[in-house]
């Protein structure tokens, strides 16, 4: 069994946050005391983190700025310690956490090394040899004699990450540094890293936002946020929730929005100050776009039996309140008449959140008045949908009026329920239960994959391919969207391992016609499978024409422009490569001429 690095038992960090930098002083002084509700209050910046970390791992930890991974790399590096719990180290540990750190500007660059050497206890002889072997890799033999205030960041960097890793260390701790600099360096830096760990069994601690590159080094990774630990598995499974976990801090944040925007003016504040707000939502379960449009020709909330509020649904605002739709981030579509009533469909398409939504205000007199509420809701329905109806109050807790009856189709049913009873969960930390399950496929739904099919030579189903042999991969489509007439991106990458991308399989000249062709099927048809032995996930993907050429910077789970994205949806593996075909990525033919 491996041993032990680090082993942290209910490890929490707290900041005393002072309302008036004058009162840091006076509280050093001892004359706050128990006045401290007037003056600070305290942050926790960690809390209660479990955790084993053992030799030889290569750990990544990621999370949004302010999570709390800056704080636990400090306090595995003891520049500070911990407010409660206990931490453990074992080994040898060096740290790189900041660019610069130890480094005068004044000094050169073969003095600054100089000294980092000698205070690592190396020194004549053998701080000559490191010496030599830091000014090789970091490639500054023309600099090092120059003073460090006048190198870039990026030469800054790379003398410093050179010299960091030439003693070896048991524990190697690095702190965002390696996303400066030039590709080339990067790739450098972390193939030495892979060399420390599998030479010397070193431990790597290494917390970054470039959650792809961290991927591909690291074997597990660790997501913190808020100060907790909300998964801790392989970097595959850590990604895609993590993916998805933008779309739902989106959500929130627009939800936000919606309650800090809804007043009127100081005369609606006023006249509906004890009113409360509350949202309203219809969406589809995991965010998976339901298969047909709803039409909704009533929503309303009830209590004690009597409707208190409805959703305005063809004229979009009330007269005396602030109860409206909401169609930011929502699939609202036009009011219109359906089936001899006025309705507005929920579609199936048109954004990454596949809900519909509205703003209700109802009066505050009444304790527990929210869970006494019911909803009643009359919609039409052409196939049967998993669709769920939830409300959330100003605090952001969720409760569910549970799912919409799909027993009846073609016909105006009636839905009308009173809230689930559950425990409230008002959290800040991210539900990762939710995540696994949403995370499955992305896509505003213009056009949505609604089967996979991956053949062999033989045209038969398989997830064994041979190498150099002939395979199909078949995408069913549907276009939801009947305004659709463009030569959209079409793409398929395959992942080593599930983390290295290692192949991109991109068509541009495919023309997606919603009025003429709703459905249908794309086909890729690989004459000699070229990826080498190995096993490998598939990603594919539908966006709009043009999707790649204009750069998209947007993550995938907010990107209006994707329709359709299932993220390493199989698994393959390809075998019988023989000498050639194993041990690499990729076998190309090519045109050879002897002249």
């Amino acid at each position: 069994m491996s041993k032990l690095v680090i082993c942290a038992k209910n490890v929490s960090k707290a900041y005393r946050l002072y309302k008036n930098p004058k009162h840091r002083l006076i509280d050093l002084l001892g004359f706050l005391r128990n006045k401290g509700d007037q003056y600070f209050h305290d942050h926790l910046a960690l809390d209660k983190i479990n955790l084993n970390i053992y030799e030889g791992e290569k750990v990544s930890i990621i999370g949004r700025n302010g999570a709390g991974k800056s704080t636990f790399l400090k306090l595995i590096t003891k520049v500070i310690t911990p407010t409660s719990g206990t931490l453990d180290l074992y080994g040898q540990t060096h740290a790189l956490l900041q660019i610069g750190t130890g480094f005068h500007p004044e000094f050169t660059g073969r003095e600054n090394v100089m000294s980092y050497l000698a205070h690592m206890g190396v020194t004549g002889v053998q701080a000559q040899i490191r010496m030599e072997e830091i000014i090789d890799f970091a490639e500054l033999e023309e600099y090092i004699d120059q003073p460090i205030k006048t190198y870039s960041t990026g030469m800054g960097m790379r003398l410093m990450f050179a010299a960091s890793t030439s003693i070896e260390p048991n524990l190697l701790v690095i702190d965002e540094v390696l996303g400066v600099g030039d590709a080339y360096f990067a790739k450098k830096s972390y193939e030495r890293i892979e060399k420390l760990c599998k030479r010397n069994k070193t431990t790597l601690i290494l917390v970054t936002h470039d959650i792809y590159s961290a991927a591909k080094l690291c074997e597990r990774m660790i997501w913190i946020d808020k100060g907790r630990i909300k998964v801790d598995a392989s970097p595959p499974e850590v990604t895609k929730i993590y993916e998805d976990s933008i779309r739902i801090q989106e959500e929130a944040r627009l939800r936000k929005k919606v309650f800090l925007n809804s007043g009127t003016g100081d005369e609606v504040k006023n006249k509906n100050q004890d009113r409360k707000k509350i949202i309203m939502e219809i969406k589809a379960v995991n965010n998976n776009p339901q298969s047909v449009p709803i039409y909704f020709c009533e929503i309303n909330l009830l209590s004690n039996g009597d409707i208190i509020e409805s959703l305005p649904l063809k004229e979009g605002i009330t007269e005396n309140s602030n109860t409206k739709l909401i169609f930011e981030g929502t699939c609202w579509g036009e009011d219109i008449d359906w089936q001899g009533k006025d309705a507005r469909p929920m579609l199936n398409y048109g954004s990454p959140f596949h809900k519909v939504s509205g703003l209700f205000e109802i009066n505050s007199d009444e304790k527990e008045m929210i869970s006494k509420l019911e909803v009643q809701l009359k919609y039409w329905l052409d196939a049967p949908c998993d669709v769920e109806v939830i409300l959330i109050d100003e605090q952001g807790a969720e409760r569910s009026f549970g799912l919409l009856s799909s027993d009846k189709i073609q016909c105006w049913t009636e839905f009308q329920s009173a809230l689930i009873p559950q425990e409230i969960d008002t959290s800040p930390v991210l539900n990762v239960e939710k995540l696994l399950k949403s995370s499955e496929r992305l896509g505003s739904g213009k056009i949505v994959i609604t089967d996979v099919e991956i053949l062999n030579e033989n045209n038969e189903p398989a997830f064994i391919l041979p190498h150099r042999k002939t395979a199909k991969f078949i995408l069913h489509y549907d276009i939801n969207d009947p305004s659709i007439n463009e030569r959209c991106d079409v793409y398929l990458s395959f992942h080593k391992n599930g983390v290295d991308d290692v192949c991109r399989l991109h068509c541009t000249e495919l023309l997606f016609s919603g009025s003429e062709k709703p459905k249908g099927k794309i086909v890729l048809e690989l004459k000699k499978m070229p990826l080498g032995v190995g096993h490998y996930t598939v990603t594919c993907l539908i966006a709009t024409e043009n999707y790649f050429a204009n750069k998209p910077t947007i993550f995938y789970s907010l990107n209006p422009d994707l329709y359709i994205c299932l993220s390493k949806f199989a698994e393959i593996e390809i075998v019988d490569g023989g000498v050639v075909g194993t041990g690499t990525s990729m076998v190309y033919d090519g045109t050879w001429v002897l002249e």
